[in-house]
């Protein structure tokens, strides 16, 4: 509850409809894959979930980037 007080302060939603639900989502999963050919595994794992929604990780903010310009080459 204090998290929540807290994000609607530092947000200023006072006003904001406010929506409460479980953690338990299935529809979220987190994988971790050994890296073998990582840019050419990313762009195998992302074609087959066009669709979908979610998070790349990277160590580094460089790495981020990097991996940004890749995406964004490659049509994502």
């Amino acid at each position: 509850k204090r998290t929540r007080e807290e994000i609607v302060t530092r947000l200023h939603l006072q006003n904001a409809e406010r929506f409460l639900s479980s953690f338990d989502r299935p529809n979220i999963f987190y994988r971790i894959v050994p890296k073998e050919q990582p840019r050419k595994q990313l762009l195998a794992f992302l074609s087959e979930r066009r669709s979908d929604a979610g998070i790349v990780y990277c160590l580094s903010r460089k790495k981020v980037d990097e991996v940004a310009v890749f995406l964004s080459e490659n049509g994502y």
